[in-house]
């Protein structure tokens, strides 16, 4: 019922044993702190190679991962809630590398 800024947000990323990134985050305000384990089920990956000056390539990879969240803990003031207080939870995460000129 509420929306929260996190000033302190951490993100790690680590290959899993299906070849797909895991992601653990963790963030937290002088209010709240949230734990995240989320898992990716599959991706979608796009690549752009584009012809810049001088006959250089500029490049951009792009990865969308749909994810299934395995481990959540969420501590505030109403109390410590965690995964098994909800069915299942899907999202998308997304990271990229590269410039694109």
């Amino acid at each position: 019922g509420r929306t929260e800024r996190f000033e302190q947000v951490k993100v790690e990323r680590k290959l899993g044993e299906n070849g797909h990134p895991i992601f653990y985050v963790h963030m937290w305000n002088g209010l709240t702190e949230i734990r995240i384990e989320a898992t990716a089920v599959s991706r979608a990956h796009w690549t752009f190679d584009q012809p810049t000056w001088g006959g250089l390539t500029s490049h951009l990879t792009y990865n969308e991962y749909p994810i299934e969240t395995t481990k959540l803990w969420i501590d505030d003031e109403i109390g410590c809630r965690t995964r098994s207080d909800w069915g299942t939870i899907h999202g998308n995460a997304e990271h990229s590398w590269g410039l694109l000129h």
